[in-house]
């Protein structure tokens, strides 16, 4: 069972994605998280094996809470979420160490 945590601020969309992901048999989405602070917390409160992050989140954005939480929980894999189709965004997370980047208008046998 794959257990995820899924950090993003629109709670509609969010909302979506827990539907979408429920109708698979190997996932449990253990999580949600509206903010980058939200999303650590999470992480210190439960066992998680993938984060779904946005990147632009108040406060504490998807991408600066990602590089917390890998160099707290090293076995983590965080997948980036956004809107953004620029290269540049993609090349800096991918960079990071992020272990992959979906755009939020992907469909759902690609997710």
């Amino acid at each position: 069972m794959i257990k995820i945590l899924i950090a993003d601020d629109h709670k509609l969309f969010v909302d979506g994605l827990i539907s979408l992901l429920t109708m698979e048999h190997n996932i449990s989405i253990v999580a949600k998280a509206y903010s980058g602070k939200e999303m650590l917390d999470c992480l210190s409160k439960y066992d998680i094996d993938v984060v779904l992050s946005d990147i632009n989140m108040p406060g504490i954005d998807g991408v600066e809470a990602a590089k917390v939480a890998m160099k707290k929980y090293p076995k983590l894999k965080i997948i980036m979420l956004s809107m953004h189709k620029g290269s540049m965004i993609i090349r800096q997370v991918i960079k990071m160490g992020v272990h992959g980047y979906i755009l939020k208008n992907t469909d759902n046998a690609e997710l």
